[in-house]
């Protein structure tokens, strides 16, 4: 926040309330943040991705057709850092006259978001406790416009192709466990 606001003290909000109504007294420029995403999510689609791709190399070496690279791989380092997503901080004046400070994550126009607008923010805690509330719906009632901005997801992050590839292979190491057990 800039230092002319850190003066101020910002109150926390109570769990209770869904909904923040207020007139917008600040809006800072929005910034990337980025989530990563953990070894728990990783490791498995990494492993069924990789049994396939195994598969993929070994029919076309049979087949003589030299090694299928496939398309362009992200490295272990891009998957790991996960998704990114803008980051809007803005400050709220309740009627009461109680400051909050709210944030919203994904692609919010410049236009939606004004000083002195009248808004009513949806709002929710975010795991880190040291956020402010994820104000995830903006009802502006100057422009008379609803926003809900979306921030990508990990899912869509890793791609369908990377998923897809993992199904795949994970359904194929089941089959192999199987077949072995069964035995």
């Amino acid at each position: 926040m800039s230092q002319t606001r850190a003066a101020v003290a910002l109150v926390p909000r109570k769990a209770a309330e869904p909904d923040v109504t207020g007139v917008v007294i600040g809006v800072e420029p929005a910034y990337p943040r980025e989530v990563g995403i953990g070894w728990p999510v990783l490791l498995p689609i990494l492993l069924g991705a990789g049994v396939v791709r195994l598969l993929a190399v070994l029919i076309a070496a049979v087949l003589r057709e030299g090694t299928s690279s496939g398309g362009a791989r992200r490295t272990l380092k891009e998957l790991r850092r996960g998704p990114e997503f803008l980051v809007t901080e803005f400050t709220l004046r309740e009627p009461d006259g109680t400051l909050v400070e709210l944030e919203t994550h994904g692609h919010l126009a410049t236009s939606a978001l004004m000083v002195r607008d009248r808004v009513r923010a949806e709002i929710r805690r975010q795991r880190r406790r040291d956020l402010p509330p994820l104000a995830h719906r903006l009802h502006n009632h100057t422009s008379g416009r609803v926003h809900r901005p979306h921030a990508p997801t990990t899912w869509s992050h890793l791609g369908a192709p990377l998923l897809l590839q993992a199904i795949l292979g994970l359904v194929i190491i089941l089959l192999v466990v199987t077949a072995l057990v069964v035995r």
